[in-house]
């Protein structure tokens, strides 16, 4: 059996949502339809600055805040996010926003971590410009605000908010199905499949009969675009450039693929081909 709408089947389709195998059978890049992969062409169109990354072993888990909790032992027990349109797995705008912001300056970090994370993005800035600095007047706390606040320093050391036109947007990640059905081969053809957490508890109780959790997760080879609306940052007080928006594009591309996104990164999951490339 064929459901349009994997999202809805995971979660609103009583008689259909406890049948996992189902579920990663309708995730085969064989059914997709005509109308969901317009779908995603036409939400794509929306993004003015884009990048793609691909999926690695073990795959990538979004979502699991989600409650998605069933009674019978073999159903899968962790949520994943779902776009309502295509049925298909989502990274949403704040989740890219939020782990981009994870890196910035943030005032109540120590001393020790702002230096930390000010290092890593002047390296990069630094990178991206042949090994010379890109800012002479490199602020971290300023360059924060341009990006993330929607707020450039005016004199007096005072803050203040930049047109909404004029602000970075971050529109969230969705599946390239076209680049993704380039990516698979033979019998990789599945957008999603399962895999296991083993949760153990503490003190006596650490190694007894642990339980497998079994949850969702998007497979490897997958091709996800990534969509904001950069614009360049400029001091607003004389209107010089600061910082253009295709250095935060690849900027932005740096740290994802340095941090990777979603849940469990730290054992691999949500990492990306760091040889795959389109511009």
């Amino acid at each position: 059996m064929t459901i349009g709408n994997i999202g809805y089947l995971y979660y609103k389709d009583n008689d259909f949502r406890e049948k996992t195998s189902e579920i990663i059978k309708n995730s085969s890049i064989e059914l997709l339809d005509y109308n969901t992969t317009k779908m995603l062409e036409s939400i794509q169109s929306l993004y003015i600055n884009k990048l793609y990354f691909k999926t690695t072993y073990p795959g990538l888990i979004v979502g699991t805040g989600y409650n998605h909790i069933i009674k019978e032992k073999d159903a899968f027990k962790l949520g994943l996010e779902f776009d309502y349109t295509t049925g298909l797995p989502i990274i949403n705008g704040s989740s890219v926003k939020g782990l981009l912001r994870s890196v910035f300056y943030n005032k109540e970090d120590s001393k020790n971590l702002k230096e930390e994370k000010q290092n890593y993005i002047k390296d990069i800035l630094k990178e991206l410009n042949g090994g010379h600095e890109i800012l002479e007047d490199f602020d971290f706390e300023k360059l924060t605000n341009n990006i993330f606040e929607g707020k450039c320093l005016y004199k007096d050391d005072i803050y203040k908010p930049v047109p909404i036109n004029e602000r970075d947007i971050f529109f969230g990640a969705t599946i390239d199905i076209n680049k993704t059905i380039k990516e698979k081969t033979g019998k990789d053809k599945y957008l999603l499949g399962e895999d296991y957490i083993t949760p153990h508890g503490t003190g006596e109780q650490k190694l007894k009969n642990p339980i497998p959790i079994k949850f969702l997760k998007v497979m490897p080879n997958v091709v996800w675009c990534f969509g904001f609306d950069l614009k360049d940052s400029y001091n607003s007080e004389n209107k010089e450039l600061y910082i253009t928006k295709d250095i935060k594009k690849k900027m932005f591309n740096k740290i994802i693929l340095d941090l990777g996104i979603g849940s469990k990164t730290n054992v691999g999951y949500g990492r990306f081909d760091e040889h795959y490339s389109i511009e």
